[in-house]
Parts: structure tokens; C-alpha cells; sequence
């Protein structure tokens, strides 16, 4: 099946959704909505709105979709903040403990993780993150200190991806893990590691 339907204007978006059953009191209003939220973003809110498909219970408003997207935008903020919040804090306590448990440069000794870690290949790959990295402290530290190939342990965990950070949670001894994990945020390390 060949895909036919043609691109709609705002304007049509807004009959569409009329003729649909949704309440729109300013197709104005509804336009600027539209301009500002994708149509099929806004579709996902659809459904708690609708007993039957490509249709809307009798008395839905545009406002009350907008209001439900509104509290949802907000919420995911709340809850992307809390998480961004909780990244730094995870770094932070990464370098801090690793960089006083095994010294500045010790994430390079494979010796300080578990024995099933891949250490060479998490290592390949933050150094050419690094590498890549316009961070303003990766560039002073590389011009500075012209005898080290790699950066501190601080640096590091500032430098490379979430993801990586992940991978060198995961593969920390479980000691070490369970330092960071119960001592600044008193959980599980099992749980800190999911």
C-alpha cells in the first residue's frame, strides 16, 4: 500500500479535527497550537479522548488536549531535570572515588575492574570520544601537559557520554561499586547499576 495522503494546512488540520468531533471555540487559537506542536505530537494525546478511532467523545475541547500535552511537557521537564541533576552527581562521585581509590590515571590499569570488564574496548572508545571533544578543559589539558596521553580520571568522567559512564559503573569491582552507591546515594549498587 502506497502512502497518498497530501500534507494538510493548519487550517485543514483544524476542520479535520472539527469534523472529528473535537470542540475548537478559536481556529486562531487552535492554528497557533498547531504551529507550536506537531499535529501528530498532539495526536498522542488523543486517545483518552476517544471511544472510537478518528473520533471524539462527545464534549472534547482542544483545551482539554492541551492542557493534558501541557501537563505532560511539564512533568517530563521535572523528571529531565531530576535526571540531569542525578548524571552530574553520578560523575562526580565516579571521579571522586576512582580518583582517590586508584589515583588520577588508574581507570587505565584494567587490573581495577572486575575480570569480565571489557576494559580495551571501553577504553578505545572514550579515547577517541575524547579525541573529538571541543571541550575547553580537554584542549588546556592537552596543551599543558604535552607528556600525558590521557586525561585524569576527573576529566574523564566530564568528557565522555553517559552511556560510558554506564559501562564503567557496570564494570567496577563490586567494592567499588558499592562505595559509590551507598555511601552518597544510599541505594542498592545492584539498583544503581540497572
Amino acid at each position: 500500500m502506497r502512502y497518498t495522503k497530501p500534507p494538510l494546512t493548519f487550517q485543514e488540520q483544524v476542520e479535520l479535527l472539527k469534523s472529528r468531533g473535537l470542540i475548537i471555540a478559536n481556529d486562531a487559537k487552535a492554528i497557533e497550537v498547531l504551529q507550536n506542536i506537531n499535529y501528530y505530537r498532539l495526536s498522542a494525546y488523543f486517545p483518552p479522548f476517544q471511544t472510537e478511532k478518528n473520533m471524539f467523545d462527545q464534549g472534547t475541547t482542544l483545551d482539554a488536549i492541551f492542557c493534558l500535552h501541557e501537563y505532560d511537557r511539564k512533568l517530563q521537564n521535572l523528571i529531565l531535570e531530576a535526571l540531569a541533576n542525578m548524571e552530574v552527581s553520578i560523575r562526580t562521585q565516579l571521579a571522586y572515588h576512582l580518583g582517590h581509590e586508584y589515583g588520577p590515571f588508574g581507570y587505565l590499569d584494567s587490573h581495577n575492574f572486575y575480570y569480565y570488564f571489557d576494559h580495551y574496548h571501553w577504553l578505545k572508545n572514550i579515547r577517541e570520544n575524547i579525541k573529538r571533544s571541543h571541550e575547553g578543559f580537554v584542549k588546556h589539558f592537552r596543551t599543558k601537559y604535552t607528556s600525558e596521553n590521557d586525561l585524569p580520571i576527573w576529566m574523564v568522567c566530564e568528557a565522555i557520554s553517559f552511556g560510558q559512564i554506564s559501562q564503567l559503573f557496570r564494570g567496577l569491582k563490586k567494592k567499588d561499586k558499592q562505595a559509590i552507591s551507598k555511601n552518597h546515594f544510599n541505594i542498592d549498587h545492584i539498583l544503581m547499576t540497572s
